[in-house]
């Protein structure tokens, strides 16, 4: 696996930690590396970056997008939620995302808990 990319920008090249990358946007014969602080753009095309990153780490989502597993807070069926940016997910794309982690089913959503609350969890779940 790659750890980091260098892009050539006028006589410059820059390096990016592959862990930095939230997600990928292409559009028209551009692709755009969005990172917490910088966006990266490049003229790539977006399938051959995805056959670059880690299937891993990464997933194609829609024909414009790859996220970053990592970094994904939460998803639907319809969008994926990086921060605080929407990614729509494509129907084609489904499958790919779903087959790309682990999914712990559960009929409630998260809990926020005290202090004490873990040790009272734990407990309960062990009678």
């Amino acid at each position: 696996m790659e750890e980091f990319l260098f892009f050539k920008a006028g006589k410059k090249h820059f390096k990016i930690d592959t862990d930095a990358i939230l997600y990928i946007h292409a559009e028209k014969r551009y692709v755009t590396f969005v990172t917490a602080s910088k966006c990266y753009p490049a003229q790539i095309s977006i399938g051959f970056i995805e056959k670059l990153l880690p299937s891993k780490l990464f997933c194609r989502v829609h024909r414009s997008y790859i996220i970053s597993l990592k970094h994904t807070d939460e998803f639907d069926n319809e969008l994926v939620y990086i921060g605080n940016k929407k990614i729509p997910i494509a129907e084609r794309y489904k499958n790919v995302l779903k087959a790309s982690i682990i999914v712990i089913n559960s009929n409630r959503g998260p809990i926020k808990l005290d202090n004490g609350d873990v040790d009272k969890m734990l407990i309960d779940l062990n009678s």
